[in-house]
């Protein structure tokens, strides 16, 4: 009696242990470096970034003002039926009310599409505008940890598996103190725009190290892009990258209709088409742009593909690039030219290697496609063959299985 009881508490902890390991096969961990390693693993939804990243202001010293969106770049292979209220729905703790779900058939909920160089896939940046809320305060409240819930389906029903993202909104502060901090800045006049064009405003750096800065935006943006504290954001600090004059600071950070036109100053004298350009998500900077204008995978989600432009003639020299959301951006080159690393690795034609650091490893995951027939299927004839194997096993001693 006691040997059946052992014989089928084994059996059953086997069956559990396969159970566990096939549904981890539909769970693969993302790099935000490198997102085509794991292509080949079934990659049908995955989440790519983040605003803010996930833990800013918990783990690390990142500033969350009580202001911020949040969102999340979100890839699909087989693309997302945005009619579908419920394809992609945010469940929302704001630290003080009780939680509540938003949906894409929410006044506060907004998609963007996003250029990818892949046809084959669909990116899109999900918005979720707190500001926008009619019966809950529009600002987060200072100190609070904030967290949110993401789930998403595919027009497959393939399944994102639930994923949550926590921010830590910053302590209140003066905004006098923080109008100090801007830098000198002027609004563009209208014969330095293109009327023809959505880009009919901008503005402009006057003075100090990021002098000739130029933000170009279209007037129809909810929300009015800006110049940031030139002090908030340290410079480009990679061990194998030089960053080239100072880091510009953009804000709010927010996700915008129409894709903002930036425009980087170099001192003069500056090769600029030996430049790369950096993008700083929050917590760590990432190279985006190479040389030759191709968005690197830390860029992917944030600068539009192809939108590169040197200005080599303006003084002082400058690169435009067109970006989708705002954080921080610097130029700056490469000084590592050989040896390995971990890290994801581009090259640009003059030698020089692009080290893209890893997306945070808790802030995204991939898609866990819906647990289908096959799956299923798949499970019951693992069991039924383990079972027969050791009922034959078991009858040869002269045991009883069941």
């Amino acid at each position: 009696m006691q040997r059946s009881i052992v014989i089928k508490s084994a059996l059953l902890a086997f069956i559990f242990f396969i159970w566990v390991h096939a549904a981890e096969l539909q769970t693969v961990g993302f790099c935000r470096s490198n997102p085509d390693k794991y292509r080949s693993r079934s990659t049908f939804l995955s989440l790519v970034d983040s605003i803010p990243q996930h833990n800013s202001g918990i783990l690390n010293s990142a500033g969350v003002p009580d202001d911020t969106i949040f969102g999340v770049l979100i890839e699909s292979k087989y693309g997302i039926d945005l009619k579908e209220s419920a394809s992609i729905r945010f469940e929302i703790d704001d630290g003080i009310h009780f939680a509540y779900k938003r949906d894409l058939s929410s006044d506060t909920m907004r998609v963007v599409e996003v250029i990818d160089e892949d046809p084959d896939q669909t990116l899109i940046w999900v918005v979720y505008d707190r500001s926008l809320e009619s019966l809950l305060p529009p600002l987060y409240f200072p100190d609070k940890v904030v967290r949110i819930t993401v789930h998403a389906v595919d027009t497959r029903q393939n399944s994102l598996f639930p994923r949550q993202f926590r921010f830590k909104i910053e302590p209140a502060s003066s905004p006098d103190v923080e109008f100090d901090r801007l830098p000198d800045y002027d609004f563009m006049d209208s014969d330095q725009l293109i009327a023809e064009t959505p880009y009919d405003a901008g503005m402009e750096i006057l003075s100090g190290e990021l002098e000739g800065a130029k933000i170009i935006y279209s007037s129809k943006e909810p929300l009015t892009p800006g110049f940031g504290p030139s002090d908030e954001i340290e410079a480009l600090n990679l061990a194998d990258s030089q960053g080239i004059g100072a880091p510009l600071n953009l804000i709010p950070h927010t996700v915008f209709h129409t894709p903002v036109k930036i425009l980087i100053p170099f001192p003069d004298g500056t090769d600029i088409s030996s430049m790369d350009i950096f993008y700083y998500n929050g917590i760590e900077w990432l190279a985006a742009c190479d040389i030759d204008g191709n968005v690197l995978p830390g860029g992917k989600g944030w600068m539009v593909p192809g939108s590169r432009v040197n200005h080599p003639e303006a003084s002082p020299p400058l690169v435009e690039i067109q970006v989708y959301h705002f954080s921080a951006a610097q130029g700056g080159v490469v000084v590592v030219s050989s040896g390995s690393t971990e890290d994801d690795e581009n090259t640009n034609q003059n030698g020089t290697v692009a080290v893209v650091k890893c997306f945070i490893d808790t802030a995204a995951y991939e898609a866990r496609p819906a647990f289908g027939l096959q799956a299923f299927l798949w499970v019951i004839g693992v069991m039924g063959l383990l079972l027969l194997v050791l009922r034959y096993l078991f009858s040869k001693m002269g045991w009883i299985l069941f």
